[in-house]
């Protein structure tokens, strides 16, 4: 056995056990099912540049990631004078120096506070060094830091914060502060959890995958992506619905993909001249190699589109009275059952779910949410879980609460599977009951 699979845990050492049976072609099709939306630009990007076979389709755009990767970070030379970086809202600037004025506040917080707000971005982070700052108004880093800390706690919340990593553990840490997870993941993970690497996070942590996808849940649905978005039309980046569902005239719930249906790329023309006029039997032979994986490509990508919306649309219609009627309506719908559907492995489906988001008319939500139970075991239906878990809170000793992980083994115990910590709290919070901490009575 490698030292890989040595440091696996058995389930994730059978996943991987398993991709290395699969076929070239199956393994492009499910890198490309498992890559995140927002990281299709890149994936075309650098396929672009290793197979001379594709070109790029007449309309297919530069995407947003792309441009960002090759934009060049400016040098401090480059930016204006502090005074001129003021670009947060006028509206932001006032509502936030009103609230300043409120608090019971040192001179020298009070000093660096409307420094700190006078030096916002467009999304209400600072736009300069705090250092900077400090010095600009003489204040020590320990001065501006304690006025930064005030003004972040104004409302709305995390104003100030040095860049977004430093925002969304200040508003974990504030949302959640008995979790010792979260802000680890936001300080360290935020890439990976933005590209969907659930399980190299959860092998880091030592957590379940499930659990670091119910984080990046929690982070979409919960935190606003920027403190300054009520107040700015900036467009946040972390995570975006690929699809939207819709209600047509007729009644019926349908799903509307944001990707095109057919691959932004194509076999280059010329390359396939060049391919006809090689006599070099080596180099004829890493040719025709380059060009097989350039239609595994175009294939993986069409196909990754067909699939994604075809469990979509059989997962909008297997709870359309959730759509109707709300979360009480919903179905114990699984991945196994569509999958049977669409005579595909459940991995396969499990794969296409994740990660995914769509948006309706009451916001952006997960399309793993559907999805009732996640995998084999006993269906536990959202009223059930409900149930249970209000039913053991209520029996707890409230000198000494359960935390949700006790939560989670207890569930396990009375025979509801697939229900992980973060399950739990989720649920937990739905139903209106406290954390641990506060309900503990003394």
């Amino acid at each position: 056995m490698s030292m890989i699979g040595l440091s696996l845990r058995p389930s994730l050492q059978l996943r991987a056990e398993l991709r290395q049976t699969l076929t070239p072609q199956q393994r492009q099709l499910v890198d490309v099912l498992e890559l995140p939306d927002v990281s299709v630009a890149g994936y075309l990007e650098e396929v672009l540049v290793s197979n001379p076979a594709l070109t790029r389709s007449p309309d297919m755009p530069l995407g947003r990631e792309v441009r960002k990767a090759f934009a060049r970070r400016p040098s401090e030379d480059d930016l204006p004078p502090i005074e001129s970086r003021m670009s947060a809202s006028s509206d932001l600037m006032e509502h936030l120096l009103d609230g300043l004025r409120l608090e019971r506040t040192t001179e020298a917080e009070r000093l660096g506070g409307h420094m700190i707000v006078g030096n916002l971005d467009e999304h209400g982070l600072l736009a300069v060094p705090l250092e900077e700052i400090a010095r600009e108004v003489e204040l020590s880093l320990q001065e501006m830091e304690d006025a930064q800390w005030v003004v972040m706690r104004l409302d709305p919340s995390g104003c100030g914060a040095t860049d977004l990593v430093h925002y969304l553990r200040f508003m974990v840490e504030q949302t959640w502060p008995e979790d010792p997870y979260f802000p680890e993941i936001v300080q360290h993970h935020l890439e990976d959890l933005k590209r969907g690497r659930f399980d190299d996070i959860g092998r880091a942590l030592d957590i379940d995958p499930e659990d670091v996808e119910e984080y990046l849940r929690m982070l979409v649905e919960e935190i606003d992506p920027y403190p300054a978005r009520g107040f700015s039309d900036a467009d946040p980046d972390y995570v975006r619905p690929c699809m939207d569902v819709v209600k047509g005239e007729d009644g019926q719930w349908r799903v509307e993909m944001h990707e095109p249906p057919r691959a932004p790329v194509r076999i280059d023309p010329g390359f396939e001249a060049r391919l006809r006029a090689i006599e070099d039997a080596a180099e004829r032979r890493e040719a025709l190699e380059k060009l097989e994986q350039a239609r595994w490509v175009i294939r993986s990508l069409e196909e990754r589109h067909s699939l994604v919306k075809q469990v979509a649309e059989l997962a909008v219609q297997g709870q359309h009275d959730f759509f109707e009627l709300g979360p009480q309506a919903m179905v114990n719908l699984t991945m196994a059952e569509v999958a049977e559907k669409l005579g595909r492995d459940t991995s396969t489906v499990s794969r296409a779910v994740m990660g995914r988001y769509f948006s309706w008319d009451k916001g952006v939500m997960a399309l793993r949410e559907l999805f009732a139970n996640r995998g084999g075991g006993q269906d536990t239906s959202e009223a059930a879980l409900h149930a249970a878990i209000q039913a053991i809170c209520d029996k707890e000793d409230k000198r000494r609460p359960l935390s949700d992980d006790a939560i989670a083994k207890l569930l396990l115990k009375q025979g509801l599977t697939g229900v992980a910590r973060r399950t739990v709290a989720k649920h937990r919070e739905r139903i209106g009951i406290p954390s641990s901490r506060e309900r503990r009575e003394r």
